[in-house]
């Protein structure tokens, strides 16, 4: 069996800043409202938890799926 080539680091940073932009593009759209008015280390927090969690479950796993042909050579 080959041994496993990742893909560039180049690519998983352009994949992951992409992933990221959209996350907490539509984070701040949904929740801003709510936490707005919370102290900014609080409000902070929040968002860089729900990108964390939301890139390494759901985001990261599809991307690389549906970008595969282009990340691995």
């Amino acid at each position: 069996m080959g041994a496993f080539v990742a893909p560039p680091k180049w690519k998983m940073a352009l994949v992951t800043i992409f992933g990221a932009y959209i996350i907490s593009f539509l984070a701040h759209l949904a929740f801003n409202p709510y936490f707005d008015s919370w102290p900014l280390f609080a409000n902070t927090f929040l968002f860089i938890v729900i990108l964390v969690i939301l890139l390494t479950y759901l985001v990261m796993p599809f991307l690389s799926r549906s970008l595969r042909h282009w990340l691995y050579p």
